[in-house]
């Protein structure tokens, strides 16, 4: 009997269905994706919103709010928020009965330029009247490792996988406090910190606004200011992009430890977005050579580094975060910023350098024992803990400080147990003695010059350092 070949199957039928089939799998999985980052996405704009409506309530008055943006050096590391910069801001600005303006720190320790874009990208629900960003140092030590998608990385499936696998990761991670390594830090020093192969993660609430964790790869050593200059331009230029699309004022806060190196790479590339779509620069770290008088001078003369480090005391810590004095000085600046801006109403605050001017500089003291030539009296406060330190001709760089003179040739020759002696710790009355060991007297005939190096006010990076005055020595008379 004769087969009608209408009814036999197609040699195709087969892989159309199969194909019909994955199509329609990826559809689905397409559509519940879709289904998930709607969702994610609305989540998303409810905890924005809730967050919003959460500061708001701080500025019952509706008065212009000025968001802060950054790094360590915003937040105010080893400080209470009273004392940090958005706090100081917000103090001037209500000077002579000026409603002022409101201010909200977003800050987190540890953050590199994409993360600062991150938190400048959630204020814009704010509506703020003005944004101040400081960040970049953090790109020298570290690499993000949250990229490798393209465009796909702003999903909020991505992020909510990748948060996932985040707390996996770190489940059995131990908090971090500020406060277990400097004396005077809140509660709100806290979060998580954890270093572990070449990752490091960072998870430090911020003074105001929620929670974000962060995740980065750990860089040895430090980026070359080449490999750094790319990244950090494409993200500052973002900011202003953001910023000025939605008609707020951006203010680029350089670093007040912009003169010293890695710092100053990162002032080289920020300074060069002031103007660019309206965005304004300020160079923090210029009041020190206009309060000095210095110019563009080095200071390599001896009094001249003896001023510099006695000033940079009252306003930077030992790892180069701003004192609550130092967030003082940057607040006349930022403040009279925000006057020219048309953002604050506050009549013009005093200059940050004729503010800083009225602050008395002292260098502390350091002389000879009488009749004794290797003994040396020290006179500054109680608990300040100092370090002798001899040179030969020259120039070097120790515990944060350009010193006038060499003194790594003498460290050789005498040691680091022998120099491990050579400290003291300030009693009561501020005074101290050192006297040199007699085994070392060999080793200083090429020294000529001779200061301590002073560690004053809490401990680890929240210390000042500074530098006594420099005396001449001279071996045998």
């Amino acid at each position: 009997m004769p087969v009608d070949s209408k009814t036999l199957p197609s040699p195709h039928s087969g892989w159309r269905r199969a194909l019909r089939r994955v199509l329609a799998v990826f559809a689905g999985l397409l559509f519940a994706i879709l289904a998930v980052e709607g969702t994610l996405q609305i989540l998303a704009y409810i905890k924005s919103f809730e967050t919003a409506r959460r500061l708001q309530s701080t500025n019952p008055q509706g008065l212009p709010t000025v968001v802060f943006v950054g790094d360590s050096n915003i937040y105010g590391l080893y400080f209470e928020k009273e004392q940090t910069l958005p706090a100081a801001v917000a103090r001037l600005s209500m000077q002579n009965g000026s409603p002022g303006v409101h201010c909200i720190n977003f800050g987190v320790p540890g953050s590199p330029s994409w993360v600062v874009l991150d938190q400048l990208r959630r204020t814009i629900s704010l509506k703020p009247a003005a944004i101040v960003a400081r960040c970049g140092i953090n790109n020298l030590s570290v690499m993000s490792a949250d990229e490798g998608f393209g465009i796909f990385e702003n999903l909020r499936i991505v992020k909510a996988a990748r948060q996932l696998l985040f707390n996996w990761k770190y489940r059995n991670a131990r908090s971090f406090a500020v406060r277990d390594d400097a004396e005077g830090a809140d509660s709100g020093n806290r979060g998580l910190v954890m270093e572990t192969g070449d990752r490091k993660i960072c998870w430090v609430p911020p003074r105001d606004g929620e929670s974000t964790p962060v995740e980065m790869i750990k860089v040895k050593g430090a980026h070359p200011y080449e490999d750094l200059k790319p990244r950090l331009r494409s993200d500052l230029k973002k900011m202003a992009d953001l910023a000025s699309d939605n008609n707020i004022k951006l203010i680029f806060a350089g670093y007040l430890a912009s003169a010293d190196t890695g710092f100053r790479d990162v002032r080289d590339v920020t300074r060069t977005f002031d103007g660019y779509r309206d965005a304004i620069y300020i160079d923090c770290a210029s009041v020190i050579p206009q309060v000095l008088g210095l110019g563009d001078r080095a200071h390599a003369d001896v009094r001249i580094t003896e001023r510099v480090h006695a000033l940079r005391s009252l306003i930077l810590t030992n790892d180069r975060h701003p004192t609550p004095f130092g967030y003082e000085v940057e607040a006349h600046m930022i403040t009279n910023a925000l006057v020219d801006a048309g953002v604050s109403g506050v009549a013009s605050v005093e200059n940050a350098v004729d503010f800083l001017k009225k602050e008395k500089i002292n260098i502390p003291f350091l002389g000879r024992s009488p009749g004794r030539e290797l003994a040396y009296n020290y006179k500054g406060n109680p608990g300040d803990r100092i370090t002798l330190v001899f040179g030969e001709p020259g120039s070097s760089f120790h515990d944060s400080i350009d010193l006038p003179f060499n003194i790594h040739p003498i460290l050789n020759k005498i040691g680091a147990a022998t120099s491990a002696r050579m400290s003291a710790t300030a009693g009561a009355d501020g005074g101290a003695k050192i006297e040199v060991p007699i085994p070392t007297i060999p080793s200083l005939k090429s020294a000529r010059k001779v200061a301590c190096i002073v560690e004053r006010g809490g401990r680890g990076g929240a210390a000042q350092i500074l530098l006594s005055r420099v005396l001449d020595f001279e071996p045998g008379k």
